[in-house]
């Protein structure tokens, strides 16, 4: 079973740690979601397809940053 799926109550569920200011905006440290599905194959692949958005919107973020300001010698 991949790390981040958890079973509860014969109900597979998803958690992450997400990117620090997501967690600080949410004030919870980890983000817990219900797969809604009882199959191990469906909760494997549900997973994978919340990572990669999660990922997107972090990375989303870091284009919409501006550099750092180059410090002079």
């Amino acid at each position: 079973m991949a790390v981040r799926i958890f079973r509860r109550d014969a109900v597979y569920c998803w958690r992450r740690r997400p990117p620090r200011a997501p967690a600080n905006f949410l004030n919870r440290p980890h983000l817990f979601l219900s797969l809604r599905t009882t199959s191990c194959v469906v909760a494997r692949r549900l997973p994978v397809e919340l990572d990669l958005i999660l990922e997107h919107a972090r990375d989303a973020r870091r284009r919409r940053q501006p550099a750092p300001a180059a410090v002079p010698n």
